[in-house]
């Protein structure tokens, strides 16, 4: 009894930073919705999110934006961080970038690094700093003011690099316009390609260590025993929760169908804001309960993010279904096939815990009532 008061209690600690969290984002400059076009000068930094989102206008601070088609335009003058299936940069950045999507596309300079995880990524305009990629394909097809750390299937170098090349890449080529200033130092299986006219100062290649047949297969039969135990944990956690509350995932889901762009958001902030509460709680002495209790109730919701964005992902797949098992099972299936894909997986992992937690606090927030201070006698 005990243990599910102390639940309770936390789940209503979460709840009331939820309320923060939703009326923070509803303060400062947050914009959500399907289609957001931001079309006016901010000052200070913006938070926006939605399945299209186009960003033309300067902005005097950080950037930090969800969505399916990201464009950035105009003029930033601090950091972006962004996530989403197609991100193109084609204004100016004065700051760093941070990027997580399946398609990358850089056509305006970028006053600091440049970090970088893509299915593909095209750099058109050039880094005044360090470039960090890893992923499918890069091309590089301006220059980078320092130094370009690697993890990627291909590379292709085009332009100047001010300093050295590291990393591992299975296919490396270096192309006629290729000025690489520093060594290159790669590990791979084949060796790079270089065409004619390229400038370089030196090139050490690495072999990657040969495992023998047997420990491959373990391996493979590591790596889909994992896959399996996943997929499997995944539907059986789903289908206890649903049988026990398929109205609340019902309720929870119809934030993402009504506001997916504010879920997105509220995630966003909540994933930030969320580990410096309980941090700022605990190295208080008389916080130090406080964020315990925190902790415990943002575990809860941590744990809840995935069936709720299962549920969700099961309806837009099952629109007209009124069973809400075949729907979670749908919904389960389709995203524990998604986090086997590489790239695709990170994606995944960060839009359903973003889209989730936000869905529970908005959905909380709902059910919420201002507290009343003053009674009536």
């Amino acid at each position: 009894m005990k243990c599910i008061r102390l639940a309770v209690l936390s789940l209503g600690i979460v709840g009331l930073c939820s309320l923060t969290f939703v009326q923070v984002g509803r303060a400062l400059n947050f914009q959500a919705g399907t289609l957001v076009n931001v079309g006016q000068a901010t000052n200070g930094s913006l938070y926006v999110a939605g399945k299209a989102v186009n960003v033309s206008s300067d902005v005097d601070g950080d950037v930090f934006c969800a969505g399916q088609n990201v464009v950035i335009s105009g003029i930033v003058r601090g950091d972006v961080i962004c996530a989403g299936q197609s991100i193109t940069i084609s204004g100016t950045v004065e700051g760093n970038i941070r990027l997580i999507g399946q398609s990358v596309a850089i056509d305006g300079t970028i006053g600091r690094n440049a970090s970088i995880i893509a299915q593909q990524a095209t750099i058109n305009q050039p880094i005044a700093g360090d470039l960090s990629f890893a992923g499918g394909d890069l091309v590089l097809n301006r220059s980078v003011g320092r130094d370009v750390a690697l993890a990627a299937n291909s590379a292709t170098i085009n332009s100047l690099v001010a300093r050295d090349i590291t990393g591992r890449v299975n296919t490396l080529l270096l192309g006629s316009q290729a000025n690489v200033a520093g060594t290159i130092s790669y590990t791979s299986n084949t060796n790079a390609t270089v065409a004619g006219g390229a400038q370089l100062h030196a090139i050490h290649r690495s072999p990657l260590p040969v495992a023998d047949k047997r420990s491959g297969w373990m391996m493979w039969s590591m790596g889909l025993g994992g896959v399996l135990y996943f997929l499997l944990a995944g539907l059986f956690t789903s289908l206890i929760i649903v049988l026990i509350v398929p109205g609340t995932l019902r309720r929870i889901s119809d934030q993402a169908v009504k506001h997916l762009g504010w879920a997105w958001l509220v995630g966003f902030i909540a994933s930030i804001v969320a580990p410096v509460t309980a941090v700022l709680l605990a190295i208080t002495i008389v916080g130090a309960p406080l964020a315990l209790m925190f902790i415990s109730g943002w575990l809860v919701v941590s744990f809840f993010s995935f069936s709720a964005s299962a549920y969700y992902a099961g309806r837009l797949l099952l629109p007209k279904s009124g069973n809400a098992i075949a729907t979670m099972l749908v919904g389960t299936l389709a995203m524990s096939l998604l986090m086997v894909i590489p790239v695709v997986n990170v994606i995944t992992i960060v839009a359903a815990y973003w889209v989730g937690v936000g869905s529970i606090l908005l959905a909380l927030r709902g059910k919420m009532q201002r507290p009343v201070y003053i009674l009536e006698k």
